[in-house]
């Protein structure tokens, strides 16, 4: 089975930056992964991708990418899936993953997945619930 969200992205906007899940959001992994699901639950807090404003023009920070920016998010504040420890790689290859399934543009998914290689490590480090 292929890599696929459940469900659309159901949320509200709750002040300039941040956006609240209104329902659950599950990603499922494609078969490379054992069909693994991922669920941000609803009442989760997202503030999309956190692009900086200077590339807005070209990759803002809400587009055809909000649910796995969601889901990245999701993995970034919990550092696990299903329970199991992750680590920030795994986050990021699982944003690839479902920027590839809801279909954004090659080249907007490999920037977005490199920004957040290069970039990333301090929201990991900062967003980890404990």
């Amino acid at each position: 089975m292929d890599a696929h969200f459940t469900g659309p992205l159901d949320c509200r906007q709750i002040d300039a930056e941040n956006w609240q899940l209104l329902a659950a959001l599950t990603f499922i992994r494609g078969d490379d992964n054992d069909n693994e699901a991922i669920t941000a639950p609803a009442g989760f807090v997202t503030d999309y991708a956190s692009t900086p404003q200077c590339v807005w023009c070209l990759l803002p920070k809400s587009g055809e990418y909000d649910a796995a920016a969601v889901i990245h998010d999701f993995l970034y504040k919990t550092h696990c899936i299903q329970g199991q420890p992750i680590d920030r790689a795994d986050a990021d290859d699982v944003f690839r993953e479902a920027m590839d399934s809801l279909g954004v543009s090659w080249w907007q998914a490999a920037t977005m997945f490199r920004m957040v290689r290069w970039f990333g490590g301090s929201a990991w480090n900062k967003d980890a619930t404990p």
